[in-house]
């Protein structure tokens, strides 16, 4: 039998190539377009969908607004932005929703189903053609930002009673390996320092003796440097998980910074880090110069903060050490960023127990073979 002749499973039936669902839990029906998935992934779904209302986690009681995606976008927005810090805001907020208004404007939210969202994920990642000379295919991590940020506006609407159900629920991420292993020797490290100028030199400086994030270097102020006790502050406003921490100063750090703020007599709100006496926004081109001078190739200024942790990981600083300094709440994003160096796993290697010669280079008793017998062994059934 083919499978359109089948009967169609409990509360579930198509409208064209699309499966609807439809169920009443105590007097309220519920209903959703699902869009054209496989039958058992629309079986899947009645399921998590029945288990949602029953436990209280999808409401069907009262009326949805089922608003067009472009509103609901805009309210969401409104939300994010008087929620989120200005900067995630602008480098996530901003193009996320723009590549999902361009996929989903002029559908109601009920329309925006798992098969449409798996078909923006296909789009993103196309190369020009001639119909579209300009497009520019996007990596599996940003269309992954634009997943987290469709999922997450879905789960607002939801408790807005702007729509029913979320339909991420039933799409998956790309994977994506976002690991890097690079990170300077010593040596490495004094060439760049001596590449960079004076300003470029105390800004990586401090990257690789704090572990800062740029956007945290950027908005360092010197409220937050304190030279007495030799230690410097994120502020949570600016921290990327929120959390506010602080970080024990270098002595090579310390002295340097002592430098600046004596030739500069700035004021505590003034920011630590400047270009031509103005806040330094970028430093991308003069970082790759000094690189380039310095001789080191493969290297991102990100990959400072990678020096950061796997320097204190040889210097057998404990895992909730390197967390806190790091600013990390998962471990495993410590371990990320945390790799040993050739010689550090030699020398861990070399202070295993060792073996006399003689155990090393005994022969090996004969052991005689047991002689095979004719008799058989019966097993009970």
């Amino acid at each position: 039998m083919k499978e359109d002749d089948r009967p169609n499973p409990p509360n579930l039936y198509k409208v064209g190539d699309s499966w609807m669902i439809e169920f009443v839990y105590r007097g309220q029906r519920y209903r959703e377009n699902i869009g054209p998935v496989s039958r058992t992934v629309a079986k899947d779904t009645v399921a998590k969908r029945k288990a949602a209302v029953a436990e209280g986690r999808l409401d069907i009681s009262s009326k949805i607004e089922d608003l067009l995606f472009e509103k609901a976008m805009e309210k969401y927005l409104a939300w994010y932005k008087a929620n989120r810090k200005a900067y995630t805001y602008k480098k996530y907020a901003t193009p996320a929703s723009a590549a999902l208004k361009a996929s989903f404007d002029g559908k109601r939210l009920s329309q925006v189903t798992p098969f449409l969202i798996e078909a923006h994920k296909i789009n993103r990642k196309r190369e020009p053609d001639d119909a579209h000379p300009d497009r520019k295919p996007v990596s599996d991590t940003t269309i992954n930002h634009d997943l987290t940020f469709l999922r997450h506006m879905f789960n607002k609407c939801i408790e807005w009673k702007f729509a029913k159900a979320n339909p991420m629920d039933n799409v998956k991420l790309f994977k994506v390996d976002n690991g890097r292993t690079r990170y300077l020797s010593s040596t490495e490290a004094e060439k760049l320092l001596a590449a960079c100028n004076t300003e470029l030199r105390v800004l990586v400086l401090a990257a690789m003796y704090t572990g800062f994030r740029k956007s945290e270097l950027k908005s360092l102020c010197w409220s937050s440097v304190d030279l007495v006790h030799k230690s410097v502050t994120v502020q949570s406003c600016y921290a990327k998980n929120g959390d506010a921490r602080t970080v024990p100063l270098h002595d090579d750090l310390a002295l340097a910074l002592q430098r600046w703020k004596d030739e500069r007599t700035p004021k505590s709100d003034d920011r630590v880090f400047l270009y031509d006496g103005q806040p330094w926004t970028t430093w991308r081109r003069s970082f790759r110069t000094a690189l380039k001078n310095a001789g080191i190739k493969d290297f991102r200024f990100h990959d400072l903060r990678h020096c950061f942790g796997s320097w204190l990981a040889m210097n057998n600083v404990t895992d909730k050490a390197r967390m806190e300094l790091m600013g990390h709440r998962d471990p495993k994003m410590t371990m990320r960023y945390t790799h040993l160096s050739p010689g550090y796993k030699r020398q861990a290697v070399s202070g295993l127990p060792q073996f006399s010669k003689a155990t090393l280079e005994a022969k090996s008793p004969q052991i005689p073979p047991q002689e095979e017998t004719g008799n058989v062994v019966n097993f009970g059934r």
